[in-house]
This record gives C-alpha cells, sequence and structure tokens, in this order.
C-alpha cells in the first residue's frame, strides 16, 4: 500500500506558516546495519513518490509507492526532515 505522512509548519503560537515557493528534502537512513540511504525532494511526482509542498496550509505531503516501501530492505529507519525558504540554496 501507499505510504503517506504530511507535515504541518507552524509558528511557536501553533500558526500555521505559509511555505510558498519553500523547497523540502527528506532522507531515509536504516538503523539496522543494511546502509539504506534515500533521499526525497519537493516538487516531485512519478511513479516511485510525490513530495508535494501546498504552501498557503503549510503542508509538505511525501507519498511512496508501494513499489518504492517494497524494494526497502530494513526494519528500522530514522529520517532527516530539511525546508528551505525561496532564496536558499541547498548545500549539498
Amino acid at each position: 500500500s501507499v505510504f503517506e505522512k504530511t507535515f504541518i509548519y507552524k509558528d511557536a503560537n501553533g500558526n500555521i506558516i505559509n511555505t510558498t515557493n519553500y523547497c523540502a528534502r527528506i532522507t531515509i537512513q536504516s538503523l539496522d546495519g543494511t546502509a539504506f540511504k534515500k533521499t526525497y525532494t519537493s516538487d516531485v511526482a512519478n511513479s516511485e513518490y510525490s513530495f508535494t509542498v501546498d504552501g498557503n496550509n503549510g503542508k509538505f505531503v511525501l507519498r511512496l509507492s508501494a513499489t518504492e516501501t517494497n524494494n526497502y530492505n530494513f526494519s528500522n529507519a530514522t529520517y532527516d526532515f530539511d525546508i528551505k525558504l525561496p532564496n536558499e540554496i541547498y548545500a549539498g
């Protein structure tokens, strides 16, 4: 089945931050010694995954296809989620 995770960006008072034109990336890395590591970037939609930014609602939505998750060969993992303002760039 499809895996979906939604992140909502809010300020300290719980107000949604407009993320229009923001970029995001998430890296999933195994914790069980399988050396699995994969990075997904926003504004992509293909047969493996989609990672969209719903700016007005402060949402970042990652959807991984069943085919993609069936290829995972680990039982435990961690992720690193990074967002960038429109005027920032990723440094590697």
